[in-house]
């Protein structure tokens, strides 16, 4: 996970303050949730990033119920998340493109050039698929979004089942 984290927990941390109000713990379980448990951040990580965004004015104090309190995104917090997230988006299609091959390498892949081939197309098919899917508004044709992914899947689980006949 340490290989793509770098830098989430802050966009993320955004997303969700966009989507509602939002504390630690629900940042925590969220992402714990989210990865199956495989990406559990450290309170240690979350409530400085939460102060440092309250005092850069990204974030603002919205409720407290008890010891917890609740944050809420500003008009400046809405602004560098849409910042952070066309960053982050790039720098991860940056590094997966360029991973990629080697990772495949170094799994010493005992296929054929053509079928290492079809690999890397199918992987830069991928990466303009997700740009596209990214740069769907958030809010807006999430129908379209949904039934994309839909229809993406199906497809691979359907070609997968014929591999392994």
């Amino acid at each position: 996970m340490n290989l793509f984290a770098r830098g989430l927990l802050k966009i993320y941390v955004l997303y969700m303050a966009k989507q509602g109000s939002i504390s630690g713990s629900d940042v925590a379980k969220s992402i714990s949730a989210a990865t199956d448990g495989r990406w559990k951040p450290s309170f240690g990580s979350i409530y400085p990033l939460l102060g440092r965004f309250e005092e850069d004015g990204l974030l603002c104090q919205e409720a407290r119920k008890g010891k917890q309190v609740f944050y809420s995104l500003t008009k400046k917090g809405v602004k560098e998340f849409e910042r952070q997230r066309e960053k982050y988006i790039a720098e991860y299609e940056d590094n997966l493109g360029t991973l990629f091959p080697l990772v495949f390498q170094l799994a010493q892949f005992e296929a054929d050039k053509e079928l290492q081939d079809a690999v890397t197309n199918l992987n830069q098919v991928f990466a303009k698929y997700k740009k596209y899917l990214f740069n769907l508004e958030l809010n807006e044709k999430v129908e379209k979004r949904k039934r994309i992914i839909k229809d993406l899947s199906a497809t691979l689980s359907d070609h997968m089942s014929k591999l392994e006949k």
